[in-house]
């Protein structure tokens, strides 16, 4: 059944998109599977890359059934040779390559009292590196395409401290790679952008929180906006970067987090305070 958050459309007409991380692991989409599921609907080839069969296949499903074009590849980043099989994949489906979307994540910490490098290589390989290598394997066939949109998917914990030392570190590291990607890439009409998601409820924040998302609510006071932010809202602005409405924007990061990180510590604790005190009364 098509989700009601889904417009159709011909933006991404006879495009072919590469979502890396966009398998599906809830009854409600995470930011990849609403990505991939939205390119499809605006009239995108797309194919879904995850590491695991089941959540991949879950999205490929829900864009086929709704009259769209897809294809499944099951790999892991941290792996160069699954990253060019990928983009082979989509070369051997769709004939082409125009959109790479970055949407991959380790969500580690290490302690500083008891510090494990192993651990802290998987987070930079995981979330930096992982970007890197995939981008490297697809940049070929953008230019056999004549140009093309890279979307890194990167978070608000490499904004401001979120007490995942590590995690944050690696996220905000992306903010510079993705405007040297967009330096380095420009003369072939590769444009690079960063959709930076935070304080939405997806099915990975709710993993995060032990199976039940008990901190929801509590997100929806503290932004801008007092609204619920969910995948489809960082697909719709992955949207726009995928698309040629933006042929002239490159190297922008775009915060889709309710204004929240604009918010002091202060001013959150005040409003929260606020609208406790007015529920209770």
């Amino acid at each position: 059944m098509q989700d009601e958050r889904i417009t159709g459309g011909a933006r991404l007409e006879a495009k072919v998109a590469l979502v890396v991380g966009g398998g599906s692991t809830g009854d409600y989409p995470g930011t990849g599977s609403a990505m991939a599921r939205l390119f499809a609907a605006q009239g995108a080839r797309v194919v879904v890359m995850g590491r695991t069969p089941d959540r991949t296949q879950k999205t490929v499903s829900a864009i086929l059934e709704a009259g769209g074009e897809a294809a499944a590849f099951v790999g892991d980043t941290t792996r160069a040779q699954d990253c060019e099989a990928a983009v082979s994949t989509a070369l051997a489906r769709f004939g082409r390559l125009d959109v790479l979307v970055n949407n991959v994540a380790v969500h580690k910490s290490v302690s500083l009292d008891a510090f494990d490098p192993e651990v802290w290589d998987e987070i930079y390989e995981g979330n930096l590196k992982a970007t890197m290598r995939m981008t490297a394997a697809a940049v070929p066939a953008m230019r056999q395409a004549g140009g093309g949109a890279v979307i890194n998917i990167g978070s608000v914990a490499g904004l401001q401290s979120s007490g995942a030392i590590g995690y944050g570190t690696a996220k905000g590291a992306l903010i510079p790679l993705t405007r040297d990607m967009a330096m380095a890439l420009g003369k072939d009409r590769i444009r690079v952008n960063c959709v930076i998601p935070g304080h939405l409820h997806t099915p990975h924040i709710a993993r995060l929180s032990g199976g039940h998302d008990k901190n929801r609510e509590l997100r929806n006071q503290l932004n801008m906006l007092g609204l619920e932010g969910d995948g489809w809202d960082a697909a719709f602005s992955a949207l726009f970067f995928a698309s040629d409405e933006s042929r002239f924007v490159t190297g922008q990061c775009l915060q889709v987090d309710g204004g929240v990180t604009n918010i002091l510590g202060m001013a959150q604790v005040l409003r929260t305070a606020a609208t406790a005190e007015k529920t209770s009364g």
